[in-house]
């Protein structure tokens, strides 16, 4: 469960991550 939730997050961030790169830090405030 524990490790489940980790994945997730990491997914989520990298996402995140890949948005801020694309909108050039635009999106790092929210």
């Amino acid at each position: 469960m524990f490790q489940l939730t980790i994945n997730r997050y990491k997914k989520k961030s990298f996402y995140w991550y890949k948005e801020v790169i694309e909108s050039n830090g635009e999106t790092l405030d929210n």
